[in-house]
């Protein structure tokens, strides 16, 4: 069943309860995820500006659509700040072009995943990493937008291991490129 971002839940009122909860609808990628809490779920979408039920991208062979919605709620999962956003939706908006091989990325058995390349003042002013360490841990920017592209692959498109996401050995690289 596909994930109903529109659906709210009553989740326990202290935060790991919260996050448990998470773990146990199956929402996360084995990491602790942000509860999407309604207020931060709102600043995302008024970062990005959209109508909420904007789509942004369509799986080819799923026909799942991904929307504005969707992408802020596990933005807000994978722990991004507002100002990330716009690189989570424009992330999707160039996998939505007919030139990428969006099915192939997600179901092959290679263990291919998608890598976000920022560049620009837009990356300096949202703090992203382009030095030492660039696919390392320690960025807030980088390693959010890219767990927050992973947990759409999984929540809004059901790419999920082992049903299909087909790959045999996976990569680290699915956790935050």
């Amino acid at each position: 069943m596909p994930f109903d971002t529109s659906q709210i839940h009553e989740v326990p009122d202290d935060v790991l309860g919260a996050i448990d909860y998470c773990y146990d609808q199956g929402w996360t990628d084995g990491l602790p995820g942000v509860p999407p809490h309604v207020e931060r779920v709102e600043a995302m979408l008024l970062h990005e500006g959209r109508p909420r039920e904007t789509v942004i991208a369509t799986h080819p062979a799923t026909g799942l659509e991904c929307t504005v919605h969707a992408a802020a709620v596990n933005a807000v999962m994978a722990g991004c700040l507002p100002e990330y956003f716009p690189v989570v939706v424009a992330a999707f908006e160039a996998m939505n072009e007919p030139g990428y091989n969006f099915h192939g990325s997600t179901a092959s058995t290679g263990g291919s995943a998608p890598l976000v390349i920022v560049s620009g003042q837009y990356a300096e002013d949202i703090g992203m990493n382009s030095d030492v360490n660039l696919f390392g841990p320690g960025n807030r920017a980088n390693a959010t937008i890219g767990r927050a592209t992973r947990l759409i692959l999984r929540n809004v498109f059901q790419m999920i291991p082992g049903i299909s996401d087909k790959s045999t050995q996976g990569s680290p690289g699915k956790y935050s490129f």
